[in-house]
């Protein structure tokens, strides 16, 4: 397929209905059933082009027999005639996109073997603006920063997605921030430090976190499952 036969994620218009797209899985996660636990409700997506730009993806509980064994994250794929819906403005967004791509019965998803765009999609951004209250609230944000100090697993609430742990992490410019990780983000986080006693630095990477502020205080906390965490060891 030639290169002017792809739609760019920047070039998406709700007019039209055909269209074939070449992207990739940054982040894939299943929602639960509210009624069933047992049962997938929905697979969520967040979607990336060869320019790095994102939009989140949604298939539908009816069309997940269809999708379910054939989306991996990681990798890259033709997808052609998703429809393209809009997003509800005021909530949390994981992408700049105001739009999401539903997956459908006309949906077809092929495998792409050479996408040139990068592979995990990180954009991170500087911490003086979160400190200083000037980035949005409503969108996600990437960033990276040294381990400075960390707590203990709060593990008081019966509910263990209620878990909590706090940390500070530090940019090469010295300014920190506070950091909330909840549920099994922190058993990730702790379980990697057991499993490395001997490391003398941990900097850790936290994609589509969001920001919260609470008694005029700052917090970076990972958003539900749409989050992802990345440790280095140093």
């Amino acid at each position: 397929m030639h290169v002017c036969d792809f739609t760019l994620i920047s070039d998406l218009d709700v007019l039209k209905d055909m269209f074939t797209m070449k992207l990739r899985i940054i982040r894939l996660w299943t929602l639960e059933d509210y009624y069933n636990k047992d049962e997938i409700f929905s697979i969520q997506l967040i979607l990336m082009d060869e320019q790095g730009n994102k939009i989140q993806g949604h298939v539908p509980n009816t069309y997940i027999y269809k999708f379910r064994n054939v989306l991996k994250e990681g990798e890259a794929y033709f997808i052609k005639n998703p429809n393209l819906a809009k997003m509800d403005e005021g909530k949390f967004q994981l992408t700049d996109q105001m739009q999401r791509l539903t997956f459908n019965r006309e949906t077809t998803v092929t495998p792409c073997l050479h996408f040139f765009g990068s592979v995990v999609g990180f954009a991170f951004i500087d911490y003086h603006p979160i400190i200083v209250s000037i980035v949005p609230q409503n969108i996600s944000l990437d960033v990276i920063g040294l381990v400075v100090a960390i707590g203990k697993i709060d593990a008081r609430n019966e509910d263990r997605k209620r878990h909590k742990m706090r940390l500070q992490i530090q940019d090469v410019k010295g300014s920190q921030l506070d950091v909330n990780l909840w549920g099994d983000y922190c058993y990730t986080l702790s379980d990697y430090i057991q499993k490395n006693p001997n490391i003398l630095q941990i900097v850790i990477i936290l994609q589509f976190a969001k920001i919260n502020i609470g008694n005029m205080l700052i917090h970076i906390m990972m958003y539900q499952s749409s989050s992802s965490i990345v440790t280095l060891m140093r």
